[in-house]
C-alpha cells in the first residue's frame, strides 16, 4: 500500500514522507509555517513525481507538539482522507522521533482502521489569550 506520511510537531517545519509497500521510500523536512503546510506537501509530491491519487491512506503524527502545527497537520490529513475516501492513520510521537525512526519502530506498519478521522494529541492544556482591546467581552458560561 502507498501512503502519504505527515509530521508537524514544530511550528516552523513539516516532515513529509511517501511509503511504498510498508517502507519509507522518500522523506524530507520542509521549512514552512502552518499556513504553508498544504502547499509544501503539494510541492514536495510534485518534485518527487508522486501523485496524491496513488496514496491508499494518509498517516499523520498527531502530536504532541506545537498546538497549531499539530492541529494543521491533523486537519490536512483528515481532509485529504475524507476527500479521497481513504483511511487516515494517526500516531502520537511523544519522543519527537524522525519519520525514519518511527518507521524503524514499525509505528506506521500496523493495520489501518476504516475510513474515519484522527484528533491531535496535546501534552498540556491550551493557553488561550484574549485580545487587549477593551471592547471585547469574553463569554463566560454559567453552567
Amino acid at each position: 500500500m502507498t501512503s502519504l506520511v505527515i509530521s508537524a510537531q514544530d511550528i516552523r517545519r513539516i516532515s513529509i514522507g511517501w511509503m511504498e509497500d510498508g517502507k519509507l521510500a522518500r522523506t524530507t523536512e520542509v521549512e514552512a509555517e502552518p499556513e504553508r503546510y498544504l502547499a509544501a506537501i503539494d510541492e514536495t509530491l510534485a518534485s518527487w513525481g508522486c501523485d496524491l491519487a496513488d496514496a491508499g491512506r494518509v498517516c499523520v503524527v498527531t502530536g504532541p507538539g506545537a498546538f497549531t502545527a499539530s492541529r494543521m497537520s491533523v486537519t490536512i490529513a483528515n481532509a485529504i482522507a475524507f476527500a479521497r475516501n481513504i483511511p487516515v492513520f494517526g500516531i502520537a510521537n511523544e519522543e519527537k522521533k524522525s519519520l525514519e525512526q518511527l518507521m524503524g519502530s514499525g509505528a506506521f506498519n500496523r493495520p489501518t482502521p476504516g475510513v474515519g478521522f484522527v484528533s491531535p494529541v496535546y501534552d498540556r492544556p491550551p493557553n488561550i489569550t484574549l485580545p487587549k482591546s477593551s471592547n471585547v467581552i469574553p463569554y463566560i458560561s454559567n453552567s
